[in-house]
């Protein structure tokens, strides 16, 4: 290698990884890094597949850096092969007979842009396996096919995916094209074993079967048996290896033509609209010049994209109720479309641009420092702490002895890193419900489940129509009677445990399974007033998912607001109303709610004038909105008093009967729905009442 070259060798890996140095995140951010860092600390068990490779060499790394917290050293595990992806890159294109400074430029082209950039800055498995990916090419183009096989199982052990590269690989290393091709003995043997030299890259995964049988402490799915662990790595929990056969989410075409819209969109503003278009374009020249390289590139880059787009068309991409960050199974491909992009500028360099051809560097030299420049902001992570601070914003809100019921994977991971490596909440036990299928939790805590409650089972049953996922939940819950159970808030939680809502009462930040003791309005206020994210709003953030993370304060804030009102405490109603609003303020339910509040508040100061002037109006204004944010004693006691002089009101008696009803006197509700149908007896209000009761 020249001496520029081996200059620009070492660059392209010092400046990329000083680059994510500067913005590494300090702590865990969403959705998966505290998951990953967990099962890298403890050589554990990750969501299936479990990506045994990457979880074995991070508990090295972790080990081998003498500095920073566990955390952040998991992120620099990411950092450093980001940066090694781009060396890797980088070497390729020498080897591809690109020029240095053109390679130079190209890398770090790829090194600022947006996704590649996300991804090396905290815990996840994707610039691993980007670097996987990056070597297994360039051993291709050293012709070191072998190795190449080798790598590419390793890269197929780690994300299934890569897998469908074999073929290619297969017919790069042929000497004969296909056209001239023959089968002989020599071809059969090579062929073999090749195929057993790929199937050793799986080795990764009989050592993960290994680490199960050890039973660390991060073990999902606590596999015992060979079938079981098949069952594992097919991701069978989730529906099937694919997210194509996810019985949560069906496959659509619509939904497989908006993801190639997704990612062609993404690629071409990643990587400056031009260049992906000029190795499109080369394609028709290259095939021309039957060049290998470049129709091995080419490809590679079809069947990975089209493939990988076709197992995600379960998902539409822009739905805005999409939950999945996409972009990250792009960065494989990406791999390809910087190499394929090196030779098309090569190629132009050498027909129409010669001594010029400075001219484009200076382009893609631009793109590189313009994505920098643009990137920035939006990817300086060493200051965001907002998922941390909110993990300890939940869990301090905790009493000791509780036990946490939770859907969400952040506050899992985020939860069980605080009390295993920092030491906190040491008195809460933490269950993580995945899905239907995932028995863990009675694995990790097996002394908290007893005997299931029937009676607590048959009110919701014969209230809800259940899921199999609700039934899972509310199977394990009813045998958990005898704890303190606090179930997380959030967007999805909020819907998700719906059928728990008379079985519940608002925690801060949670859902509190009732118990014999209520929460005090006091205590309840006081949860909200020593926040660390306080003052934080949705639209603050630009990380997808931390914004999402926003919805546990709205939500909590809302919640314990609604609950206030019930006890007609005004005042803290108002305030968590307003509170909740200030995080989001697209919130239409909670701005009518505080609305509601603040009326029956001014109709509440002046109710003793209603009362003694026998202001009808007023009174049945009142009663009615203290009967929908749920005070239904003061309802009652309202309406009772509306009730002494307007006997003929027969809407006032069958609302009165209603807020008796939800009190629970079922015996006078139903004597004023029959007060009301006598006086109007084609009150569908009262009839409807009159007919729940009876079949309740």
């Amino acid at each position: 290698m020249k001496k520029l070259g081996l200059i620009l060798g070492v660059l392209a890996f010092l400046l990329p990884l000083f680059l994510y140095l500067k913005t590494l995140a300090a702590t865990y951010i969403p959705i998966d890094s505290a998951e990953f860092t967990m099962c890298m600390y403890a050589w554990g068990i990750c969501h299936p597949p479990g990506f045994p490779l990457y979880v074995a060499v991070g508990h090295f790394f972790l080990k081998l850096v003498p500095f920073g917290t566990i955390i952040w050293r998991a992120n620099l595990f990411s950092a450093v092969f980001g940066a090694l992806s781009a060396l890797v890159i980088y070497l390729s294109l020498l080897r591809l007979k690109v020029s240095e400074v053109t390679a130079f430029l190209l890398v770090m082209l790829l090194a600022a842009s947006s996704t590649f950039w996300e991804f090396s800055l905290s815990a996840d498995v994707f610039t691993f396996g980007t670097f996987l990916v990056a070597v297994a090419f360039y051993l291709a183009f050293l012709r070191r096919k072998y190795l190449a096989f080798f790598v590419l199982g390793l890269s197929a052990s780690h994300f299934y995916l890569t897998a469908v590269l074999w073929p290619l690989f297969w017919w790069f290393f042929q000497d004969e094209p296909l056209n001239k091709f023959k089968l002989n003995r020599a071809v059969v043997v090579d062929f073999l074993l090749l195929g057993f030299i790929f199937a050793l890259g799986f080795f990764p995964q009989a050592v993960m079967f290994w680490r199960m049988k050890n039973d660390p402490f991060v073990n999902w799915g606590h596999v015992k048996t060979v079938g079981d662990f098949i069952n594992f790595v097919r991701r069978k929990e989730f529906g099937s290896g694919f997210l194509i056969s996810n019985p949560s989410l069906l496959y659509s075409p619509v939904k497989n033509i908006n993801q190639i819209l997704a990612y062609f969109k993404s690629l071409l503003f990643e990587f400056g609209l031009i260049l992906p278009i000029s190795a499109i374009l080369m394609f028709f020249v290259k095939t021309a010049e039957n060049s290998k390289q470049f129709l091995f590139l080419f490809y590679s880059f079809l069947i990975l994209v089209f493939v990988q787009l076709f197992l995600l068309s379960t998902i539409d991409p822009f739905s805005v109720n999409n939950p999945f960050q996409l972009n990250k199974f792009y960065l494989y491909s990406f791999v390809l479309v910087v190499l394929m992009v090196g030779l098309a500028l090569e190629s132009l360099r050498h027909k129409f641009f010669d001594e010029n051809f400075y001219m484009i560097q200076f382009f893609v030299g631009l793109f590189a420092v313009i994505y920098l420049f643009a990137n920035y902001k939006t990817h300086d992570l060493s200051g965001n702490r907002f998922t941390e601070k909110l993990i300890s914003d939940m869990y301090s809100q905790l009493p000791q002895n509780s036990v946490v019921v939770t859907v969400d994977h952040v506050i899992f991971f985020g939860g069980l890193y605080e009390q295993v490596v920092n030491k906190k909440y040491q008195g809460v036990k933490i269950l993580y419900f995945p899905n239907e299928h995932n028995n863990d939790q009675e694995a990790y805590h097996p002394e908290l489940f007893g005997g299931v409650n029937q009676n607590f089972v048959g009110r919701i049953r014969k209230a809800f129509n259940l899921g199999g996922s609700e039934e899972k939940v509310l199977g394990d819950l009813s045998r958990m009677q005898n704890q303190d159970v606090y179930i997380a808030l959030g967007d999805f939680e909020f819907q998700f445990f719906r059928f728990l809502n008379n079985e519940t009462e608002p925690y801060g930040f949670w859902l509190h399974v009732k118990n014999d003791r209520q929460v005090t309005d006091e205590r309840l206020i006081s949860m909200f007033s020593h926040l660390q994210n306080a003052g934080d709003k949705k639209s603050d953030f630009n990380l997808f998912q931390q914004a999402s993370e926003t919805s546990i304060y709205s939500l909590g804030y809302y919640r314990s607001a609604l609950e206030l009102g019930k006890r007609g405490n005004w005042d803290g109603a108002i305030s968590l109303f307003e509170k909740s609003l200030a995080v989001n303020d697209v919130g239409v339910s909670t701005g009518n709610d505080l609305e509601l509040v603040k009326k029956i508040k001014n109709l509440m100061a002046s109710y003793e004038v209603y009362r003694t002037g026998r202001d009808g109006l007023k009174l049945a204004e009142l009663a009615e909105g203290l009967f929908t944010v749920g005070d239904w004693r003061d309802s009652v006691r309202v309406y009772e008093d509306l009730l002494l002089f307007e006997k003929t009101d027969s809407k006032a008696w069958a609302n009165a009967a209603s807020a008796n009803a939800s009190l629970g006197d079922i015996e006078r509700a139903r004597k004023y729905y029959h007060t009301a149908l006598g006086l109007d007896p084609n009150l569908a209000l009262a009839r409807d009442g009159l007919a729940k009761l009876d079949n309740n």
